[in-house]
């Protein structure tokens, strides 16, 4: 298989937010969230994608590597195809990092979807020991490395999904336990979009 797992690091950020932007999918909550001009103003994503890295040591970073895009000698981090990210939290985990709305984002908008989710996990599982996957185009070569961590740690895994990652998530031994919904009809988006939110048993088999 030309695809390998990798740690991944500091220096691989730029990279990572590049991927993050290409795989916003082109729909109306997209448009609402994300309506853009992108400038470089304040902080770029990767700068806060390593501060985050930097100061918090229950997260962990893994990237996926196509061998044949490093063959034919071209840069190094173009041949980094996705990325996942886990926090493994053993004894209580820590509130996530307040958000940043940069250039080309309805901050409103994201506070309310983003925040949403975010205090959604709060409530759900913020005082519990447990692993949390957030969705970066990770396919299953990187689900198989965060269930096999979170599983010799004794954890429940949680993760707040997309409808088209729901599939992976089930095939890993993730269930779904409720919906997100958040309305953007303010600004012309969906009236109803929906986030699953899942929880993996600890040893839960998958296919």
């Amino acid at each position: 298989m030309s695809l390998y797992l990798a740690p991944a690091g500091e220096a691989d950020a730029d990279r990572f937010a590049a991927i993050e932007q290409a795989a916003i999918p082109p729909d109306a909550t997209s448009d609402v969230l994300f309506p853009g001009p992108f400038t470089d103003d304040g902080m770029s994503r990767g700068d806060q994608l390593r501060q985050h890295l930097r100061t918090d040591p229950d997260c962990h970073w893994v990237k996926v590597v196509d061998r044949n895009l490093e063959a034919q000698g071209g840069k190094g981090e173009e041949a980094i195809v996705a990325f996942s990210v886990w926090y493994f939290w053993e004894t209580q985990s820590k509130p996530l990092p307040p958000a940043e709305w940069g250039p080309g984002t309805n901050a409103e908008a994201c506070e309310l979807y983003f925040g949403g989710l975010d205090k959604r996990w709060q409530d759900d599982f913020g005082s519990k020991p447990h692993a949390s996957h957030q969705r970066r185009g990770a396919g299953s070569i990187m689900m198989d490395w965060g269930v096999k961590q979170a599983d010799d740690r004794g954890l429940t895994s949680y993760v707040q999904a997309s409808p088209e990652g729901r599939r992976l998530y089930e095939k890993f031994g993730f269930r779904e336990v409720d919906t997100h919904v958040v309305d953007l009809t303010k600004w012309g988006g969906p009236a109803r979009d929906a986030t699953p939110i899942m929880i993996r048993a600890v040893g839960a088999a998958h296919a």
